[in-house]
């Protein structure tokens, strides 16, 4: 589930709390009606589908949530504050805010809303991957980060593998000052750690912070160098791509070192059959 999800599906069962005038069980005498499950509908976003969205209703049909039409207005509000949340880590004050202004909601649902993102952000970041990837593709991304009236630069070091059934799914990150090699060690540890053993191949830019990371603890993978980083026309290539909806990616190159299949860099005694492990478009 989504981070975007929860934040719907809480603001949701808030909305129908203030309509019925009742928390789940509580006998009062100004309740005004009871709960009555939920059905589910799809929502589009800028950023794709959201599937299944459990939508709470009441006995008597007078519940009717405003959301979705508030959702669309505050889209990109949203997404920053989703965005703020897991760079900073744990820091949700944003997200209650956004939620604020969708409903209009009590501060004390506000902090439920922050746990409960709070505990699926903890779980995303510590949960099992899979033993074995056919590709890791490890690059910095430049973000700017605002912290009250301040905005800071922020390195996020990202880490996005492919399955052996082609699947991409960002496997972690991590906020650093500068892209450094104790930055990349600690990323990588954090993959070996959390179960990742195998990898056909890595695909990196020529960071020597990042190259000493690898050789340290996958030594016997191969690697090969992204060419998107290599050309001289690489750092216009993203802002290209956006405008024709190629690529979902600021001023990182993963996605777009993978649209182009990357082909390995000849040299090494395991590299000259390897492109063969590379499908030419490794979308899911």
């Amino acid at each position: 589930m989504s981070a975007v999800q929860v934040l719907i599906e809480h603001v949701m069962r808030e909305e129908l709390e203030q309509c019925i005038g009742a928390s789940w069980g509580e006998c009062t005498p100004t309740r005004r009606g009871y709960r009555n499950g939920s059905y589910t509908r799809d929502l589009v976003t800028p950023t794709g589908r959201i599937e299944a969205l459990k939508v709470p209703r009441d006995r008597e049909g007078q519940f009717h949530s405003q959301v979705f039409e508030r959702y669309s207005r505050y889209e990109p509000e949203v997404a920053e504050a989703l965005t703020q949340m897991f760079v900073n880590g744990v820091s949700t004050h944003k997200v209650g805010e956004v939620a604020q202004t969708l409903t209009g909601v009590a501060p004390s649902a506000i902090s439920r809303l922050n746990r409960t993102l709070t505990e699926q952000y903890e779980a995303w970041r510590e949960r099992r991957l899979l033993p074995h990837y056919r590709i890791l593709y490890l690059d910095g991304i430049h973000f700017t980060v605002r912290h009250g009236t301040q905005t800071d630069a922020t390195m996020i070091l990202t880490a996005l593998g492919v399955d052996l059934e082609g699947n991409r799914e960002v496997l972690a990150f991590r906020a650093c000052a500068e892209e450094d090699k104790d930055g990349w060690s600690c990323l990588v540890q954090d993959l070996r750690t959390r179960g990742v053993s195998e990898i056909n191949l890595i695909v990196t830019d020529g960071h020597d912070g990042l190259l000493a990371a690898i050789s340290a603890l996958f030594p016997a993978t191969l690697r090969q160098r992204c060419l998107v980083h290599k050309q001289p026309s690489a750092h216009e290539r993203p802002s290209q791509t956006r405008a024709t909806g190629g690529h979902h990616r600021t001023n990182g190159h993963l996605e777009a070192g993978e649209e182009r299949g990357c082909p390995p860099e000849s040299g090494g005694e395991h590299s000259p059959n390897s492109a063969s492990a590379i499908p030419k478009r490794c979308a899911a």
